[in-house]
């Protein structure tokens, strides 16, 4: 599926002196917050809302990455990077959306916001353009919660210690359910999904290879048709990825699920 809007997750990690300037963190980690897929152009538009709790302004570099994990050129405003550079005020917030009006396709990736300053929020809108018969500019909408870098709520990527997170599906009564899934960390990681069923029954499975720093994501059905008509659970392992499920209905509403 590309179409995800994907919530804010936060670890304190290390950027790899493989991505590009100034997303290239050598010697000190640094808190990175995982919005794991964004989408832009066609119908789709996502915004990156940035609040500064703090008392002092915070410096935060926003780094793009596309689904083999290079850094991704994204135009905002018209200016074309592989990152944006962004100072916050105290108290204050900034918001980034990718431009999307001139694209007539939807591009994808996901992006790491870092920063060594405590207190900032991250918030995602995606927007989604209603087909027709809805006017233009009718749009469905929804949002990721904000977590705080700050504090021991945080707890994707897998902390050390847990093995599994665990998040629902539901393809019954015309829904269907879609995935992100973000690799934060600087090596290949394979994530493996298990699927139970209302009953606890096993009911498929799946697993895919991110390359460092890599992103994906799909409807589930796609991947295991053998889920269609059930509900139930998903186990999803693989140390430092990140990921973000949808809900979607008939009537083009749509849900986040988180772990």
């Amino acid at each position: 599926m590309k179409h995800l809007l994907l919530v804010a997750l936060c670890s304190a990690v290390t950027i790899s002196a493989q991505t590009a300037a100034p997303c290239s963190v050598s010697s000190v980690s640094q808190y990175m917050v995982a919005l794991p897929h964004i989408a832009y152009g066609g119908t789709w538009r996502t915004q990156i809302v940035v609040g500064n709790t703090g008392a002092a302004a915070a410096a935060v570099t926003l780094c793009y990455f596309g689904d083999n994990g290079a850094p991704l050129n994204v135009a905002i405003n018209g200016v074309s990077s592989t990152y944006t550079a962004l100072t916050i005020p105290a108290n204050g917030q900034q918001v980034v959306e990718p431009d999307w009006a001139s694209l007539a396709s939807t591009n994808e990736g996901w992006v790491a916001l870092v920063s060594s300053a405590a207190g900032l929020k991250i918030q995602g809108i995606f927007l989604w353009q209603n087909p027709p018969p809805a006017p233009t500019g009718q749009y469905t909408q929804a949002a990721a919660p904000i977590v705080s870098l700050a504090g021991t709520a945080c707890v994707i990527p897998l902390p050390s210690g847990v093995s599994s997170l665990t998040m629902p599906y539901d393809e019954t009564l015309g829904q269907f359910s879609g995935y992100g899934f973000a690799n934060t960390m600087a090596a290949a990681v394979t994530f493996n999904l298990t699927f139970y069923n209302q009953t606890g029954v096993v009911a498929g499975q799946y697993s895919e290879q991110l390359q460092p720093f890599g992103h994906d994501s799909f409807l589930i059905e796609s991947k295991v048709p053998a889920l269609k008509n059930t509900r139930g659970t998903m186990v999803i392992t693989g140390q430092g990825v990140v990921p973000l499920g949808f809900r979607f209905k008939s009537d083009y509403t749509f849900m986040t699920w988180l772990p």
